[in-house]
This record gives structure tokens, sequence and C-alpha cells, in this order.
């Protein structure tokens, strides 16, 4: 402002004279009001205050506000503001964009400016997010949301995460805010939370809201509603629905798991089902007869959902069975190489169609049956073929089905294959004649041969002879031998007697004559009655009144003549025998007696016509009749030959049939002419005439009226007017007259009917008869049936109608209609059924042998079928708890005394039963049990027995004993079985029986070498106890009588990798006497059988089973076996991996303690043990860190392979902490970490330091050195030495030389040749090297023994005068002069000047080395030209010589080259010995003149390379004389300017220079 007013001023100038006063005045009120401060630019922000404020030095004048140069307005927004004391504010409440321009405030003529900017003020946030948020459950779900906040923040940002309306808390949501994003941090996802939240990001100027769906992953939930369908004996169908949650992400299968329940393994996968395909498996690799569970689990990329579980097991068996056992199996023909066989189908077919057989055989005494032949198709015959012919052979056959083969039928009796049919055939002597003695034996023994096997039979005079019970007559069988006994023989004994042999093959008879004698005392004969006549007896003519039969006589007399034969007849109605007549005969017999026991009969004759036949008169025709006929001699009747069968007694024809039905052709008042038909028989002899009969309506009996011939017609009269007459026809022959005509039913039209119940049915019947028959319908028991609601009867002559209407069940019958007139009655009956449901069946219904699981029912069939054939009985049961019928099966209904077993039942419930007869038409009512029964044994089995102990073995059985169950249920123990089963197979299988009072018993037949258990089970009436508990495995071998080291089978030992939840098993078998004990260990702890792990030992068998195994059950197992006579170990990893692939994680931390070894100051070495676990993925390395106290930050060190790492770098002194980490693929574990820190110290200490080296020789690139070995090795052995080496103005020490010994000595190469060097030495131990030693003095390189070959006394005295003084500057240069008193910088100037002197020295000695080496080389030059000389003149006396020899040696040579001249001139082969001798003699004494002068040349360049060599010398030598004259001018110089304060240790140098 003062300036702007002196403008002012300035700016008036030219008027000052004039306006004097007025310009005084102007610059005094200027200096009175001006700014105290003024405006200034100002920047605010969008709806912030803007305060722009002056203050004025006259506090009293006004201040007026304009914007962009127009005045401004108050308003509610805008306040200007007079504060007092010259303060003026403008202030905008909220700035907004329009605010922005300049601002001017004026105060009189005075203004003041500022430019304001207003910046846009912040807006509301802004997000830019996605609308959905995956994460996995399995760890916080961490997702960042940017946001935009446009213009000047001016407010806090800040976010919420809304669920249904609510933020959620800081303890489940942590929210990081930064600068344009909000990091949410969803501390425990779970799947439930997953859903609709809100993003709520906001600032004062507002909020923005953004729905998103967080979906938090996790595994699937299970599938639902498995089911299990279809099962068959290999296969099954499962069936699911899908998982109603697939965790959040794809399902990628569903897992079919199955777990077989006859072994103890885990469950196994057998199928993945994609999603998009049905939810459906066949499962289709069952074991038949095994029990399986199922069940399934969802899968998708984080793992694997709960299984749903089918409840059932599910037994794999087909819907049906296999058939039963055929039946009545036996062969019915055979020959030597094949046999036939039938049998009956089976009982029951297993529910599915028989679709062949199978035959099998074995041999009679064999153990095994072998299948003989397969056969297709529902058959009941076949052929077997193949056999072995002369072996005995029994067959049995089995059914097949679906299912398989069923059990097999019974054995047939045994047959040998051999030819069948054979022609009997007798073996040996046929029958012979035989004569006996009244009383002796008759005896036959006769072998026989055939195929088959023929049956014998005995006959004596024709009649078959057979035991009695008073056994006179044996017939004795054999195998193909027949032995005939007659005991006690008499006279009837005697004849013929016959053996017939039959069988398919034909017949064999053989004959033989029998006599019976009877003697008296000594020769004398006693006759018998006769034998009967033979037979048989024959009917040769049979008429109505007698008839006439025939016979043979008798085999035998008796020894007396035949006087006749008595014959009688018996009366079939009567039943009693009379006397008919009789036969006389006369005898004539010759007999001659040979000796007392032979008869020879010589002649028999019978005399009379009639001698064997009679007639039997005085018959009753049509009565039947036996007759017999009886032998007769002196001694009286034989026994009767009687006929096989009743004899009637008629004619061979009969009477004619009935005429046909007359017909009245004609008529009038008193006759009728009447017409038949013939009969349709005549009787076998012709009709000779017809009579008729007549009667009138009210009389009963026939009259014969008319006769004719043999014309079927004819005309009777003499009839009374008005009357009713009938008329009948009789036919007669020789036999008789025909019968009149009876009634006769016509039975076509009435048949046997069944109908339905309700329906109506009618027979309409025609009769024929004379006169026309009554016709009447009887039911059942001769009710006669009359006209009633259902029943309706018509009957007219000749025809009736039956009508039965609305047929009822108890309608069915039997109907009989009866025609009958006076010629006799005819009757039909037929049945009518009337089908409907059957009655209930008979009671009781018996329950029976009640047990806990079951009971037999019993009941009768049904009163009434209901018209159809009983189906089946489908019998129900209903447990009274749940008051629910339940039906239990179907008994067949053909079975004429049915019954059930019903199984099943739970045991102490209470039941009833009810059996339902089923027919077509429907089911009967049930007939139900009058009580309940209870489920329950009336005697329980008997507990479990003692566990058996092996009391003794050998290499083929075992003895064992055992003690009896504590209770016998409440009956007695019938026996004990005991079983066995093999290590290596499933089932448990019966060894043997023994009865229930043993307590002890021996398995045989044990394979040697098998290993087995034993267990016994109790039988009483109720059945078998539980098993009792095993034995030990047992190892069948001879009993062990040394001792055997242990040793352990390796075979079963194999590293095991499994997923978490997976068995693991190891059976290890183990060798050694007596049998070793055995401990497992993990690592060095021994585990015992606990919690998921299971430890079997027995004897040489040890078992490791892991249940459920989890990742802690990782690692090396280690197997203890141990007796007496030593031990063996063996060892095997178990490596348990995550339950799911998809769940891999970092491996757990190293296993501690983490060990800290072999520490020194610069490192150490670490170890530890692998983790337990590997997170399910092989360790990859370790990462291995340190932790300096000092900086307390971690700081990597190296990665490893294996559990161990040296450590480098140290700083020594510092403190350490030491930290291990494992790795694999899913990153790294938690840090395993040392307990307490590690100090970087060695052990020990560095060694002392040596002696100062002493420089014991030297050449020119070398030095050897020698020094005295440290006082103290600091604690570890001296392991070598470290040469250092410094060179003379070098400014560090380097190392040259490392020895590896202890050695206090050694040579140092590598010099370079006129350079200066100190050397100094460290000794090494394991601590490191020590402190240096003193250094050596200053060294220069070159030969130790050098002479100068020089009388150059000029050089020796300058190589003499330069030593000596190199030497005095050395020590004037090292020499302290800090005492000295000078000043500093003229120190520092001489200081450098002595060294300046020093280095020209040192370089002046040098030079004059370099000569004195010159001069040495020039001399050697020298002696090597005066020796080439010596060489030549020695050359020039040898040819000289050769020039002064003897005469003759001159005129060899004139003739030599003479001759050699000639032989240029002559050819070739002229050439002689002497020019060659002289031509080699000159050639030898020019090659030596040669080589002198080729030396000389070479000694005269390297005498003129010295001289040059030597002036080069020289020139150096010049210029080293300047340098070090100029530096004795400053040398000089330098000790004029100093000042003189007495004498000083400068002298002596001084003194020495000059």
């Amino acid at each position: 402002m003062k300036r702007e007013i002196a403008n002012i001023i300035d700016d008036l100038e030219p008027y000052q004279i004039q306006h004097s006063v007025v310009l005084f005045g102007i610059r005094e009120r200027a200096d009175m009001n001006r700014f105290n401060k003024k405006l200034k630019d100002t920047t605010v922000v969008e709806r912030e205050k803007l305060v722009l404020d002056v203050e004025l030095q006259d506090q009293t004048a006004p201040a007026n506000w304009f914007f962009n140069g127009e005045p401004i307005q108050e308003s509610d927004r805008v306040e200007i503001k007079n504060l007092g004391g010259g303060k003026h504010q403008l202030v905008f409440k909220g700035a907004t964009l329009d605010d922005s321009g300049d601002f001017m405030c004026e105060s009189g003529k005075m203004t003041s400016s500022c430019k304001v900017v207003v910046k846009k003020g912040e807006s509301k946030p802004v997000i830019n997010f996605p609308d959905t948020v995956d994460g996995p459950c399995s760890k916080p779900i961490i997702f960042d949301v940017p946001y935009v906040v446009d213009g000047t923040r001016q407010s806090q940002v800040e976010a919420k995460l809304i669920k249904d309306g609510k933020a959620l808390p800081l303890k489940e949501v942590e929210i990081i805010m930064a600068e344009d994003k909000a990091t949410y941090k969803f501390k425990k996802p779970v799947r439930e939370l997953s859903g609709q939240y809100q993003l709520k990001i906001s600032n004062a100027q507002g909020e923005a809201i953004q729905n998103i769906k967080i979906n938090m992953q996790d595994v699937p939930s299970a599938p639902q509603e498995i089911n299990v369908t279809d099962v068959f004996q290999t296969s099954c169908v499962v069936h699911w629905k899908p998982s109603k949650d697939d965790g959040g992400m794809a399902i990628l299968h569903y897992v079919v798991e199955r777990l077989d329940m006859s072994v103890k393994g885990g469950w196994d996968s057998v199928a993945q089902v994609p999603p998009n395909e049905p939810s459906i498996f066949k499962c289709e690799d069952l074991i038949p007869k095994k029990e399986y569970k199922f069940r399934i689990r969802a899968v998708n990329k984080l793992g694997s959902s709960e299984p749903v579980l089918f409840a059932k097991n599910v037994l794999a068996k087909d819907p049906w069975d296999e058939p039963s056992k055929p039946t009545n199996v036996e062969v019915v023909d055979w020959d030597k190489d094949h046999a036939d066989i039938k049998w009956t189908k089976p009982e029951d077919d297993g529910g599915a169609p028989i679709t062949g057989y199978i035959i099998e055989f074995k041999e009679k005494f064999g153990k095994d049956w072998v299948k003989g032949k397969v056969l297709e198709g529902d058959i009941t015959a076949a052929t077997l073929d193949g056999l072995k012919e002369g072996t005995q052979y029994e067959f049995r056959i089995r059914a097949i089905n679906k299912a398989g083969p069923g059990a097999p039928s019974d054995a047939t009796k045994p047959i040998i294959a051999k030819a069948r049919f054979v022609k009997p055939f007798i073996i040996g002597d046929d029958l012979i004649n035989i004569v006996v003695k009244k009383g002796q034996v008759i005896k036959y023994d006769i072998k026989y041969g055939g195929e088959p096997e023929p049956v014998p039979t005995w006959y004596q005079v024709g009649i078959e002879l057979k035991e009695d019970p008073q056994e006179r007559i044996t017939i004795d069988k054999y195998e193909k031998n027949t032995v005939l006994t007659v005991r006690r023989t008499t006279r009837l004994d005697s004849g013929k007697y016959k053996l017939i042999l039959k069988n398919d093959s034909g017949t064999c008879e053989k004959t033989a004559d029998v006599v019976v004698l009877a003697v008296k005392q000594c020769s004398r004969i006693f006759p018998d009655k006769p034998t009967p006549p033979q037979g048989p007896l024959k009917a040769e003519e049979v008429r109505a009144d007698h008839v006439k039969v025939k016979w043979n006589r008798p085999d035998d007399s008796g020894g007396s003549d035949i006087t006749g034969y008595v014959l009688e007849k018996m009366d079939m109605d009567t039943g009693r025998w009379i006397p008919a007549g009789e036969v006389r005969m006369e005898i004539v017999t010759s007999y001659f007696i040979e000796n007392v026991l032979s008869l020879k009969i010589l002649t028999t004759m019978g005399v009379g016509p009639d001698k064997d036949t009679f007639t039997f008169d005085g018959l009753t025709p049509k009565k039947k009749y036996k007759f017999r006929v009886k032998a007769v001699n002196k001694e009286g009747e034989s026994e009767p030959l009687e006929t096989d069968e009743a004899i009637t007694a008629k004619n061979p024809y009969d009477e004619p049939g009935r005429p046909g039905k007359p017909e009245i052709i004609d008529y009038d008042n008193k006759s009728v002419t009447l017409k038949w038909a013939k009969p349709e028989s005549d009787g076998g002899r012709p009709i000779t005439h017809y009579t008729v009969e007549i009667k009138d309506k009210l009389s009963v009996e026939w009259t014969e009226v008319l006769k004719t011939k043999n014309i079927p017609e004819g005309i009777v009269e003499d009839l009374k007017e008005k009357n009713i007459y009938q008329f009948r026809i009789r036919a007669h022959n020789k036999s008789g007259a025909s019968e009149p005509m009876k009634p006769r039913i016509d039975r076509a039209t009435i048949k046997s009917i069944i109908i339905k119940a309700g329906r109506t049915h009618k027979w309409s019947v025609d009769v024929t008869g004379e006169p026309p028959p009554a016709l009447s319908w009887v039911w059942r028991d001769n009710i006669t049936l009359v006209n009633t609601e259902k029943i309706k009867i018509e009957n007219i002559d000749y025809h009736t109608d039956f009508t039965i209407f609305n047929a009822v069940r108890r309608d069915t019958g039997k109907y009989t209609l009866i025609a009958e007139n006076a010629s006799g009655k005819d009757q039909e009956t037929v049945e009518l059924t009337v089908l409907g449901k059957p009655s209930s069946p008979m009671g009781p219904l018996e329950v029976k042998d009640v047990t806990k699981n079951s009971c037999k029912l019993k009941w009768k069939k049904p009163e009434d079928d209901g018209g159809s054939p009983i189906r089946e009985y489908e019998v129900e049961k209903m447990d009274l708890a749940t008051g629910k019928w339940v039906r239990v099966g179907r008994v067949p209904g053909d079975r004429d005394h049915p019954e059930m077993e019903i199984t099943g039942l739970t045991p102490g419930s209470e039941y009833k039963f009810r059996v339902t007869a089923v027919n077509d038409e429907g089911d009967s009512e049930p007939l139900v049990t009058e009580k309940a029964i209870i489920a329950k044994n009336p005697f329980d089995e008997p507990t479990k027995p003692g566990t058996p102990e092996i009391t003794d073995y050998d290499n083929e059985s075992v003895a064992l004993k055992w003690s009896a169950p504590s209770s016998d249920g409440g009956a007695k123990i019938e026996k004990y079985i005991i079983e066995k089963k093999d290590r290596y197979k499933p089932d448990w299988e019966k060894a043997i029986e023994v009865s229930g009072d043993e307590l002890a018993a021996k398995v045989p037949d044990l394979k040697e070498r098998a290993e087995y258990q034993f267990r016994i089970v109790a039988v009483n009436k109720a059945g078998p106890s539980p098993p009792s508990d095993s034995t030990k495995t047992h190892l069948v071998k001879h009993k062990a009588c040394f001792l055997v080291k242990p040793r352990i089978d390796r075979t079963n030992l194999k590293p095991i990798v499994v997923r978490a939840g997976k068995i693991v098993k190891y059976d290890v078998n183990i060798r050694g006497e007596p049998p070793p004990t055995v401990k497992w260990f993990q690592g060095d702890k021994e585990i015992k059988s606990e919690g998921t792990v299971e430890i079997i030992n027995i004897d040489y068998n040890t078992k490791l089973t892991i249940t459920e195994s989890i990742r802690k059950h990782t690692g090396l197992y280690k197997i203890l076996a141990e007796n007496q006579h030593g031990k063996d170990e063996a060892e095997v990893e178990i490596t348990v991996l995550c339950k799911y692939v998809l769940l891999q994680a970092a491996p757990g931390k190293p296993k501690g303690p983490l060990k800290v070894s072999d520490v020194t100051k610069n490192g150490c070495k670490l170890k530890w043990d692998k983790p337990e676990d590997d997170g399910g993925k092989p360790i990859t390395g370790y990462v291995v860190e340190k932790l300096d106290k000092s900086t307390g930050r971690w700081v990597p060190i190296g990665k490893t392979l294996e559990p161990e790492m040296d450590v480098k770098g140290l700083q020594e002194g510092h403190e350490y902490q030491f930290r291990v980490k494992a790795v694999n693929e899913e990153g790294d574990s938690e840090p395993l970490e040392t307990d307490r820190l590690t100090v970087a110290k060695n052990p020990f200490d560095i060694p002392g330091k040596p002696g100062v080296p002493d420089i014991v020789d030297w050449d020119v690139d070398r030095v050897d050195l020698k020094w005295e070995a440290p006082k103290s090795n600091g604690g570890a052995p001296i392991t070598g030495y470290i040469i250092e080496k410094k060179e003379k103005f070098a400014s560090s020490w380097d190392e040259i030389l490392t020895t590896n010994t202890p050695s206090s000595e050694a040579r140092v190469p590598g010099l370079k040749e006129g350079n200066q060097y100190q050397f100094r030495v460290r000794a090494v131990n394991k601590a490191g090297p020590s402190e240096p030693s003193e250094p050596t003095k200053q060294h220069i390189a070159k030969a130790r023994f050098f002479i100068v070959h020089s009388n150059n006394a000029y050089v020796t005295c300058v190589v003499h005068i330069s030593r000596h003084l190199f030497l005095h500057m050395t020590h004037f240069a090292d020499s302290d002069y800090t005492n000295t008193g000078f000043t500093d910088p003229l120190l520092r100037i001489l200081t450098h000047s002595l060294y300046t002197l020093a280095h020209t020295m040192d370089t002046l000695a040098h030079t004059m080395d370099m000569l004195s080496h010159t001069l040495y080389i020039l001399a050697h030059s020298l002696y090597t030209l005066a020796h080439s000389l010596d060489m030549l003149s020695h050359t020039l006396d040898t040819l000289s010589q050769s020039l002064n020899t003897p005469s003759h040696s001159l005129d060899m040579l004139s003739h030599t080259l003479d001759t050699l001249s000639q032989s240029l001139n002559t050819p070739s082969h002229s050439l002689d010995m002497p020019s060659y001798t002289l031509d080699k003699l000159a050639h030898t004494q020019l090659d030596i003149l040669a080589h002198s002068l080729d030396m000389l040349a070479q000694t005269l360049d390297v005498l003129a390379y010295t001289l040059d060599i030597q002036a080069q010398t020289l020139d150096i030598l010049a210029y080293t004389l300047d340098t070090l004259a100029h530096t004795l001018d400053m040398l000089a110089h330098s000790l004029i300017t100093l000042p003189t304060p007495g004498y000083t240790s400068l002298d002596a140098p001084v003194h020495s220079l000059g």
C-alpha cells in the first residue's frame, strides 16, 4: 500500500508546485489507513466454509466486498462481518463451485484482491464390484471391494456388510479401509451363511449400497434317497437323487462306494458318475452269496460330502434260488461204456425255469464227484458215455436254472460198466437127475451168468416152487448163484425139476428128474399118493348147461398105479365144492429093481377112451363155476388141479337185440298194423320169429297177442274200440327172446357242467322206451327234486327239462335223471359244479415246534374248494405289538396235508397266524389261530464252550482240549463240532465232530506248514451254540527240538501310502523256536493296541491293523522279534495322506528338537527330523532362517532337501536363533524354532602369532622362509599357515601361499625379479587364522649368488655407493621423526624428498644391477668368441697338418686327384675306392671348417647384441644419475631452508650422505 501511495505521489509530481498543500494532505491520509492484513489467494473445497478476512489500519474505515467486480450481498449463505479493531470477514457457509473467481475488498480508495479456487468436493462413494463372491469355507473369505469417491476427500469413508437389514459385527466380519478399496474378511464362513448380502460404503455425502451374493463354498450335501434294486448274484443297480446343495460349486462326480461285509477292509470306490448322467449305477462285480453295503458321496473341487448309506445289507443273490434236488434218479440201462439214467424233476424249481441238468459220477469208493455231462433243456433222461469197462459207478443229478446248479440228488445204486444184455447161461454142470430116499435132502447149487442178472425160477412138474414157512423148501439166492434145497422129502417131491433163468436178453431152461423112493427096511418099496394132474385144466366146450374139461396125467404116480380121477365143481355164488363125477383107468406097470436105490420105470400104459376129459352136466345157465380134478391111486387122492378162472355157463351166442320202436302204420276200430326195425344184433344166431305183446292203459301185465315169422311187421286184431293200447315187440333166435324195449336216456344233451355262481343252467333230455318211461330227478343222496323258486322241472312223454336258477355254491352236486317203465329202468348222473370262493381251511390251525426264530403251522384242506382246485394257501402273521398282518409265504394247494415252517420271527415277540385258501375265484375267509404264541425256544442253545487249548501237535494233526459250556441251555449237549480256519481263507469249515461227553479231540489231516485256528461249537436240540473263542494261529509242523533265531518274513513289509480314513494292515510271519515275542515301534516309541490301532501277536505271526488311519500315523514303523536265541528287526514306512485329494495342504512343522551343533564363530550345523504330516504331498525341501538378536529380523539362510544344514556367514560374538519350515507344493509349514540362543564363537581360540620369519634362501623369483611356531595353538592343532606378502609401496598385505601342514617353513614362489617384498605368517587352526607375525625386512627378488664379471672399478664403485646410499636413505625414511620439532609442512616436504631419494637410489641400484648383468653377458659373449676363435685356429691347424703330410700321402692325394679327373671323363662304374676315400676326407674337413665359421658368426652377433644392451644400460645409468643429482639438489635446498634447533638425529644421515 505504501508503494502504491508513493506511486500515486510520483504520478502527481508535475502538479506539486501548484497543489503542494493537496499533495501533502493525501500523503498524510494515506499514511493513516492501510491494509495490515491483505487478502490471499485461497483454495477451498466445495461445501466447506470459506472465510476471507482483512485487517485495516483505520479501525473506523469501512470495507466493501466484490466478486468478479460485482458487489457481494449478504444472504443465508454469505455473511459479511466487521469484527472490530479494523478486522473484516467475508464468510461463505458452504462454498460452491460457482464461488471460484476474483474477490476484492475495498476500503476507501484502497483495495486488496485475491483469487479463490473452489475445488470440487467429495461425492458419495461409487462401488465397482461384481455381484458374486465365491470362497471356500475352509479359510476366511477375503475380498477387496474397489470404490471411487470423486472430488476432494472431506470425510471418512466407512464400510459395512449387511445381512437381513443388520450390519454384521466385527467378530464375524473384519473390514479394512484403504484409499480406493475396502477389504472384507469373513472370519468363519460356513455354508449355511451363504446368500444375499449388501455392501454398504458411505461418507458424509451419502452411501453406496450394492447387493451381492456371497457363495461360501464347501463340500456338497449328501446325496438323497439311495436305493438298491435289481439285485442278482453278480450285480445290482444303485439309484440315488442328487444332492440338494452342491456346496456352492459344480459337483464333479458322485462316488459309489461298496463295503464287503465278509472282510475287515474299508469302503472301496467302485464308480464315479458324472452329475450330467442319470443318478444310477449298475455294480457288476459282486461275489455271489456275499453281503454288501452301499453308499454315495458327492464330490466337488473342495472335497467329498458326507456319504448317504443304504440302510439295508444287500445280499448278492438272484431273485430266484437254485432248484431243489431231482428225485427218483435211477440207472435204467447200461453197457460197458455208457449208462442210461432217468430222474424226476425237482419239486421246487427255485422260482426260475429249469434250463438243464448236470450228470455227475464217481467210482464207488472214490471221494470226489466228477462232472460227466451238462444237458440243456428240461429233460428227465439222458445217456452218459465214456465209462470205463469193469468199473463200478454211482451217479447223481443236479438241476440248473438261472441261479446255477442246485443241490445234487441222492446217488444211484452202484452199477458196473459192462455189457448188460447177455442171454442167461449155466456155469459148470447142468442139472443132473437125482434119486433120493424119502426124508433125505434134494439140493441143487447152480451158478449162472447173463446180463442183466437173470432171475432164477424153480419148477417141479410145471409148478413153481416157493419157500414155505416151515422152511422145508428153501431157495437161496446169491450173486449169480441159486441154491434149491428140499428137506424131509416125500414121494410128492418126485418129478421133473426145471430151472428157468430169464432176463431181457433171453431164457435158459434146464431140467432133471428127481425120484424120491419110499424104502422099507432093506429093499421094500412103499407107494405114495400121486402128484396132482398136470395142468392147465382147460374148458374144451362151454354151453349154457354143460362144460367139458381136459387135463394131463400126473408126473408122478406115487409109485402106485393111477386108478382114476375125481372131478368136482363149485358154484361161485355158494363157494362150495361138490362132487361132479369120476373117471376110471386101467394101468399096467412093470418095474425092474436094479438095486436098492435105483428104480427104473419100464412100461406105463393107460387104458380107456376118456382118460383125461370129463363133461360137467346140469349147469344153470349164466352161472359162474370153477372145476377141479384129483388123481387117485391105491394110496389116495392127489392134490387137486383147478381151473385158473371161473367159467360162465352160457352158449357161445346171445339173444337178439331189441327190435326198433313199433310204428302204427294203419289202424281201424278193431285192429292196428305195426311195423318195426330189425334188431341191430341177432345175438350170433338167425332171427326165427317176432312176438307182439299188448297192454291196455289200465293193465300192468303184457300179453302176447301175435307171433310173426321173420318179418318186422304184423296186424293185431280183435281189439276193443275206444280202448287205449300199448304194443311192444320181441325178437327170437335159438338162444331165446330179446328183452323188451327198456327206457333209454339220450345222453347227448345231458353232460356235467361247470358254471360260475349266479348263473342259470338248463338240461333238456330226450328219453326212449316203451311204454313211455316215468321221468324223475334226484340230487345227491337220492333226494327227489320238485319244482321250487330255484328249480323248474318240466316232463312230457319222451322228454324232460330241468332248469336251476341263480346257482350258488351249495347247488354243486350230482344230479340223476331216472327213466323207468315196465321194461326196465335207465338213469344218468351228471355233476353240476358252481364255481366260487373256497371255504375257510379246516381247523384248528395248529402251531408246533415253536422256537425263538421259527414255528410250524399245520391245517386241513377246506371242506369246499369252491369248485376250482385250491391254487395255494396264503399264510400271514401278526405281531401283536404292531397289530398288522404281514404275509410270510405261500403253500401249494395240491398238498394233502398242508403245512408251512415260518421263519424270521423276532425272539420274544407275540404272534398270531392265519391261513387263507385261494382258488381262481378268490380268497376264502381266513382260518386264525385261537391264541397267540411267543417266539421262544422250549430250550436254548448252549453257551459257547471254553477256548480250546492245543495240548499236542505234529506235522499233520493237533490235539485240543476245552471246557464245557457254562450252560447247556436246558438240553443235553449232543455233540461238539470242531471248526478250523486256514489263515488264508475267509471261512470256517468243519473239521470233525465228537460226542457231547468228550472234551478233548485230535484233529487229523492237516496240511503241513499251513496255519490254522480252531474253535468249538456245542450242539443241543435247540441248535449250535456260539463258537468258542478261537485258538491262536497254529503252524502245522513237527515239534521243535532245537532253538532257532528269530527271522521276520519281509514279504508283506511294503511301504503303504493311504488316504486318511482308510485301513492300514500288515500281516507278517515270523520264524523262530521257541516262538519269538514281538513288539511294534513307531519311531522310538513302542505302540500297543488302543483306539484304532490293533496289534495281534500269535505264535509265528503278528498283525498290525489301523482301522481309521489319520495323518499322525505317518512314520517309520519297526518290528522287533526276540527269543532266547537272538532277535531280528525290520522297518517299514507308512504314509497317511489327506482324506480328500482336493484338500491337500501345507505340511506339518518339522519334528523337533531343532539341534544346533559344531558351533564356530562363522557357522554351525543344524539338524531336525521330518514332519509327521507331509500335508498329502511330498516334502520338496526345507527353508532355514536365522534371527540375529541385534537386528531382530528373520533372514533366509538357504534351502535344503535333507533335514540338516551347515550354516555359514555368522558374525562372531552375535547371538542367533534359528528356525526351519517344511515345504511342499501347497506351501510352507509352521516353523520349528531352536529352544535357546546360540552365540557364534569357536569352542577354541585362534593360535598365537608365529615368530618373525627368516629368509633362509632366495632367488630371482622365490624365497625360502622359516619361522617359529606359535607359543599357543589356541586349543586346537595347527593345521597350516598362511604366508602374506607386501610390496614396497603397496598399501595392503596379500595372501600368497597357504600350507596344509603344521611345518614352520615354506617356499614362496611367484615373485617378480627386482621387486622388493616383505613377508609375514599367520598360523591356522579350526578357529581360523591367527594374528600375523612380525614382517621380514625388505627383500629384493634377485639371485642370491651374483658375481660381477667385470674389472670396471667405476661400475663396482657405483654399485657400492648406490647400495650404501640406499640403505641409509631407507633407514632415514623409516625412522620416526615425531619428536624432531619440525613444523608439519616442512616435515612433509622433507619426508617426501627422502622417499623420492630413496626411490631414486633404489632405481639406481637396480640399474647398476642390470648393468652388472649386462657386463656379465658381455664377458660371457667374449668368452664364447674366444672359444670360437680357438676352434677356428684348431681347424686351420688341422688343415695345415693335412697339407704337410708325407710325400706318399701327397702322392696319394695327387693320385686321387688324377683319378678324380679321369673319373670325370669315364663312366660312373669306373670310380674306385681311392677316389671315394679322398672325397670323404675333403668333405669332412670342409664341414668342420664351415661349422667353425658359423659359430664365429653367431658369437659376433651375440657380442653386437651385448654391446647394444650395454649402450642402453649406460643411457639408463646416465638418466638415473641425472635424477639423483636433481634429487640431491632438492634435498640440499630443503636442508638449507630448515631451521637449526640444534643437533638432531638428522645429522647422522646428512653426515653419512656427505
